[in-house]
């Protein structure tokens, strides 16, 4: 997990971005992922690939 490795490298500001992402999309609330994406160092951001703008509809 990205969030880990942010942790376990002391970069805890990435670390506690990445997990406030997850809690985002748990919400539902996609339109806070591109405020937090850009908050990530470089190295992150270019980890999570594309970010999407809405959940993907038929996933189980």
């Amino acid at each position: 997990m990205l969030a880990q490795e942010a942790h376990s490298a002391a970069d805890r500001a990435d670390a506690r971005i990445l997990l406030r992402m997850i809690e985002v999309v748990d919400q539902g609330d996609y339109g806070a992922l591109a405020q937090l994406v850009q908050a990530l160092r470089a190295p992150y951001r270019e980890r999570l690939g594309e970010i999407p703008a809405e959940a993907e509809r038929g996933e189980a």
